[in-house]
């Protein structure tokens, strides 16, 4: 399974309630249509809160500063479906809806990897280095 990602950043002085409650209501309705018309399998969003930053354990805290509000994930079954999603432009129509609330982060806006290299220890090298780079296999 394909994984992408973005994270966004809410624009303007909007608070963390009205973000998260504009978001679900413009794009819930849009990303049902493309998962019922395109190749994405499902879709996925998390808000981050300062709460749930400081209630990582010792140890697990994101290395990085939480510059982000949300990370908005999509699920292919593979390449090619993606790539179809891609050229059809059905992406785009969520995304232009989103950036009327948020803006995509700057460094990693958007991000593709193989669902199962995520949740491997392993193979955490392969992620995303703190700086934003890819990093490879040690």
């Amino acid at each position: 399974m394909i994984k992408t990602f973005r994270l966004w950043q809410k624009a303007g002085d909007i608070t963390a309630a009205d973000f998260k409650w504009q978001w679900l209501t413009s794009q819930s309705a849009l990303w049902r249509d493309v998962t019922r018309f395109s190749g994405v399998r499902r879709v996925c969003v998390s808000f981050l809160g300062p709460r749930q930053i400081a209630s990582y354990a010792p140890g697990h805290q994101v290395p990085v500063p939480i510059d982000f509000d949300a990370v908005e994930s999509c699920y292919f079954d593979s390449v090619p479906e993606l790539s179809q999603a891609l050229a059809s432009g059905a992406l785009a129509v969520p995304q232009a809806a989103a950036e009327t609330i948020a803006h995509p982060h700057p460094v990693v806006p958007w991000t593709v990897t193989l669902e199962e290299i995520m949740g491997e220890a392993r193979n955490a090298a392969r992620l995303i280095s703190p700086a934003g780079n890819s990093r490879p296999d040690p």
